[in-house]
């Protein structure tokens, strides 16, 4: 093969023109790999800056001139305050998120999101890049704006992107392994104090760009765009042709009313004399009972599509044509999402959630650094301890307990994050009261394992409540309330400067800047960390009580909001939440 034709196998693998089709669940995994991937840099690039804060970045971090780690630090550092870090960590990442986020939104909905967020990569791969170079104020604030322009692809188009690699009774699993990914990026970004301490954080920022930029070719080559809505078209095309199992292995109600009612319809034609006809019908159901059989008896549905691809795909095309769906306009989709109680009470619990995580990440770390004194390394090596034990752990166990409970209620994922907010507010609030740095970090890890196994869940509940063409521009609208709780940081900054509670560092810096211009973060982070997990739970509560009692989960699942018809009520279950 010569150089010319590799190079035209190449492009037509980034310029896609037709939709994959059939996904078989060795390329689901590769593709989530892929996006795995994505979604580790994404939160490396988007969390080092509160790392990179406390190790060096801003003058009033540098410490006592007595530790080791001051003349490295004060030859580098930037003279910002706590305000200006806030607008940094915050606003200046999610307004940019906000304002792209709706379009994006309704472009992933539209074109190939593949394309969208190797788009995305690029730009806030090179942002980060950037940011290494930077002398000033203003050009680190415009290198956190292209940071969330760039990020702001993944969520619409990632989580759209699983939910038609997946099916629907897995997706709550899928969803919570991929956001889990948030505590593992944090982490690398986290690892960039250790590198702080011994180089600068311009090493630190080159670090972390350059990966996204090596990944792009890799993942324009081999991620595939898929067709929109094929694994709901095939479960239910399933039902239909084979009469497939629900998830513990038990037939659909109509499947035993035919086997209660069988033995007597086919007599009836043979008794009459004719029926070759009917005969061969008969031929065909003992092939599928023998089928059937074949699998095993915890079958999911995925494993019924394998027994039964034959007849699945000959219904494939009429499931199909009946349950597509145009995209409405933005304004509609935008008006449909906001006319729902439960997406707009969804929306409300997640910003207060947000709210809590933005702050926590992003002060913690300045909060170990001035309250307890630990050096940027110490921080680090806890930190990278904690978040990915507790928030990983936390995850995983959540998306297991959603999926348990929502297979018993449609608004089980709802209690199950209403139940993670509520169980974190104690151990959050001991965590930053502690008298010592270790029984703090203990306490903390306790806090992320409890508080961590929400998300998954709740961006499940968008998933399986809205229709395949509305799937990107819903998770983008309700991701916006993470934007909204991006604010967070600038607020704990606000309120260290106007409550000024000293610290333990008063040594002016070389450069001028004052550690009294540092101040204590305690008291800013029990108002915005456990009191808002504590309105969030009762927020998520009325999220799945309007679910299960107000019949709001089927809004969202037809086009403009129609009301479902008897056949779609059918071969939908309610308790399986799916689409």
């Amino acid at each position: 093969m010569g150089c010319g034709e590799g190079m035209a196998i190449c492009m037509a693998k980034v310029l896609q023109s037709e939709p994959l089709v059939h996904v078989r669940p060795p390329y689901a995994l590769y593709c989530l790999f892929m996006l795995v991937l994505i979604s580790i840099l994404d939160q490396a690039d988007r969390w080092a800056l509160p790392t990179l804060q406390a190790s060096g970045l801003q003058c009033s971090s540098c410490g006592e001139p007595s530790e080791s780690f001051y003349a490295q630090c004060v030859r580098h550092c930037l003279d910002f305050s706590d305000l200006q870090m806030g607008l940094l960590t915050g606003p200046a990442f999610s307004v940019s998120a906000v304002l792209m986020a709706a379009p994006l939104g309704w472009l992933a909905d539209r074109y190939a999101r593949v394309r969208i967020l190797l788009c995305g990569l690029v730009v806030w791969s090179l942002a980060t890049l950037a940011s290494a170079f930077i002398q000033h104020y203003w050009q680190l604030l415009l290198c956190r704006v292209l940071l969330g322009v760039g990020q702001a692809t993944v969520s619409p188009t990632a989580y759209s992107l699983l939910a038609e690699y997946f099916s629907p009774h897995r997706r709550a699993l899928v969803m919570a392994a991929f956001s889990s990914m948030v505590f593992v990026g944090q982490v690398l970004g986290l690892l960039t104090g250790i590198l702080t301490q011994y180089s600068s954080w311009r090493v630190a920022f080159f670090v972390l760009g350059a990966p996204g930029l090596a990944l792009a070719l890799p993942f324009a080559l081999t991620v595939l765009e898929p067709k929109r809505g094929g694994k709901d078209v095939a479960v239910i095309a399933l039902d239909r042709a084979a009469g497939a199992t629900d998830e513990g292995g038990r037939y659909r109600e109509r499947e035993r009313e035919r086997e209660q009612d069988g033995d007597t319809e086919r007599e009836r034609p043979r008794e009459r004399g004719g029926g070759a006809e009917k005969e061969k019908e008969d031929q065909e159901d003992r092939e599928g009972e023998v089928r059937k059989e074949e699998a095993p008896p915890d079958s999911s549905p995925d494993d019924c599509i394998t027994v039964h691809e034959e007849r699945a795909e000959e219904s494939a095309t009429d499931a199909e044509e009946e349950s597509a769906e145009v995209a409405g306009t933005i304004v509609q989709n935008l008006t449909l999402l906001l006319s729902t109680p439960w997406f707009v009470a969804l929306f409300l619990s997640g910003s207060c959630r947000f709210l809590a995580g933005y702050a926590l990440g992003s002060w913690v770390q300045v909060f170990y650094r001035r309250v307890y004194g630990l050096s940027p390394t110490e921080v680090s090596l806890w930190m990278s301890f904690v978040v990915p034990v507790g928030g990983l752990g936390g995850a995983y166990v959540g998306g297991m307990l959603a999926d348990a409970w929502s297979a018993r209620s449609i608004a089980g994922k709802a209690y199950t994050c209403a139940f993670s907010s509520f169980l974190a507010v104690p151990p959050q609030a001991a965590s930053l009261l502690a008298y010592d740095s270790t029984p703090s970090f203990l306490l903390l890890l306790l806090a992320y394992f409890t508080a961590e196994m929400w998300y998954g869940p709740a961006v499940a509940i968008v998933q399986d409540n809205t229709r395949p063409t509305l799937r990107s521009f819903a998770t983008t609208l309700y991701l916006i309330s993470g934007a909204v709780g991006a604010i967070s940081p600038m607020v704990i900054g606000y309120l260290n400067d106007v409550l000024a509670r000293e610290i333990v560092y008063s040594t002016p810096t070389v450069s001028g800047a004052s550690a009294e211009d540092a101040y204590d973060p305690t008291i800013p982070l029990l108002i915005m960390v456990p009191g808002m997990y504590l309105i969030a739970g009762f927020l998520f509560l009325a999220t799945g009580f309007l679910l299960q009692y107000r019949g709001g989960a089927w809004k969202l699942r037809t086009q403009h909001g129609a009301p479902m018809g008897e056949e779609e009520e059918e071969t939908i279950p309610v308790s399986a939440g799916g689409v």
